[in-house]
């Protein structure tokens, strides 16, 4: 990887302008898998100094500062209270502790990964997502726009819920990439499913959840009849790390396992 600059930006706004000025330009949050994506780069910017890395309750609202590690977010006694400590558990089962170490909750976001474990969590739980010029967005909305480009991340708001989560990530070893994530949801009777590391970005199974929320009554035979919709929905493929066939039936497998568990929360 080639560096011509490397920016240690004193504000917002001087990082800001750097990022625009040159396509060739980047932030390196915290920079876990940049060597993968680019190999060559005008600028690098740090966004170190500029004290995006607390962790903070604002009104009704777990703030976090973009600039925050994964390991920061599993150290925390605020995240430990969102949802029965659902992404504390995911976090915990990202690689090793040396990785969670370097890697940021911004860039995990930015980054948009197919094979992030975080993003299928924090789709249930749907955060404020806040740009430096754009503005506030959900996160949501966010990971289906192409809107918002080259701009920076400087916090995100989760809201303080009351959500019974489950959360599965399929892995050959412990520090393995996830073969298939699986991420269930209630809240006010209403349920939220997301599949991810299909291989490919993470998607909410609209068809199950729709089965699921529109029946009076969650029988066991209503929740084959909502994994068996969910592993067919969700397309599937191949890789090193399993076949699409098997990543399907994990699916179906870990969607009935996780109803299970967040209807008796």
């Amino acid at each position: 990887m080639k560096i011509n600059h490397y920016l240690k930006a004193t504000t917002l706004e001087e990082a800001y302008a750097t990022l625009q000025s040159n396509l060739q330009s980047q932030i390196i949050a915290g920079g876990a898998w940049m060597k993968l994506s680019v190999k060559k780069l005008d600028t690098l910017i740090s966004l170190d100094d500029l004290h995006l890395d607390e962790i903070k309750e604002v009104d009704n609202h777990i703030v976090i500062g973009s600039m925050v590690t994964l390991h920061q977010m599993e150290s925390s006694a605020l995240i430990l209270s969102v949802s029965g400590g659902i992404i504390k558990q995911t976090i915990e089962q990202i690689m090793g502790i040396a990785l969670r170490n370097i890697a940021t909750i911004g860039g995990s976001i930015v980054s948009k990964f197919g094979f992030s474990d975080i993003l299928p969590v924090l789709m249930l739980l749907n955060p404020t997502l806040v740009f430096y010029k754009y503005g506030e967005i959900l996160l949501n909305d966010y990971l289906s726009s192409s809107d918002i480009k080259r701009d920076i991340l400087v916090n995100i708001k989760i809201p303080k819920s009351s959500h019974s989560c489950y959360f599965k990530k399929v892995k050959i070893t412990a520090l393995d990439f996830a073969i298939l994530n699986v991420a269930i949801s209630k809240q006010d009777g209403k349920y939220s499913i997301v599949i991810g590391s299909r291989p490919g970005n993470a998607v909410f199974a609209t068809d199950a959840m729709s089965l699921l929320n529109n029946s009076k009554t969650v029988t066991p035979e209503l929740i084959e009849e909502v994994a068996v919709a969910c592993s067919n929905e969700c397309s599937f493929s191949s890789n090193v790390r399993a076949t699409k066939e098997y990543r399907k039936h994990l699916a179906y497998v870990y969607t009935k396992r996780g109803i299970k568990e967040v209807q008796n929360f």
